[in-house]
């Protein structure tokens, strides 16, 4: 629509259930998410937005494992983008917010955690291909207990930085490499996205290298 372009997404109450979740209570896991993308027509600038919400998901329970008792769970992801294209080289950064929730739980239990984090990045264009690299940090999460009382979840964050060549072998064909270094705070453990898992230590430092072609139909 003009310079804007939006998109929506929802699933489906397939697993809508009566039945106890995981072993505690009643579920209806869905999710829906929209987003919009603006691109200017004299300067060179694109904005964009996402939302995403899941419902009884219980996304806290990957945090704190107790979170699975709680009666249901709302979990949702923020991210805001700006981008400008200078020649062949393209120059964006991103900020979200990822939050979990959880209601019926009682005492000391965690029942809502959030962390945000921030990226930069470019792509230069190139006759062969193009590069692209990227800075990624997490914050530290907060975290908020039912009865009040203090939660740390300080050395949580991470730092990521990531470089890859994409080379171009026909209109629909892409050979790609790529690295990546992440380095966690003493208690989270990030991986690649797609990647080789998990670390099974916290505070873990991740290298990682990928080749890859990618082909579009």
């Amino acid at each position: 629509m003009g310079r804007f372009s939006f998109g929506a997404y929802t699933t489906l109450n397939a697993f809508r259930t009566n039945a106890p979740n995981n072993g505690f209570n009643p579920s209806d896991p869905h999710v829906w998410g929209l987003g919009a993308k603006y691109i200017g027509p004299v300067v060179p600038v694109q904005l964009w937005a996402a939302y995403e919400k899941h419902t009884d998901l219980f996304g806290l329970a990957v945090i704190s494992p107790g979170a699975i008792a709680a009666t249901s769970s709302k979990d949702r992801g923020i991210q805001l983008g700006v981008g400008y294209t200078l020649g062949d080289v393209f120059l964006f950064a991103n900020w979200e917010q990822l939050k979990y929730e959880v209601e019926g739980l009682g005492g000391a239990a965690i029942d809502e955690y959030r962390r945000s984090a921030w990226s930069i990045g470019t792509k230069w264009n190139l006759p062969t291909g193009y590069i692209g690299a990227q800075y990624m940090q997490a914050q530290d999460g907060r975290c908020q207990r039912v009865n009040g009382a203090a939660c740390d979840a300080s050395e949580t964050g991470a730092k990521s930085v990531g470089l890859g060549y994409y080379h171009t072998l026909s209109k629909q064909t892409m050979a790609y490499v790529m690295g990546q270094y992440i380095k966690n705070d003493d208690l989270n453990f990030y991986t690649v996205a797609g990647g080789i898992g998990v670390p099974t230590n916290l505070g873990a430092n991740v290298w990682a290298a990928t080749v890859g072609l990618k082909h579009s139909f």
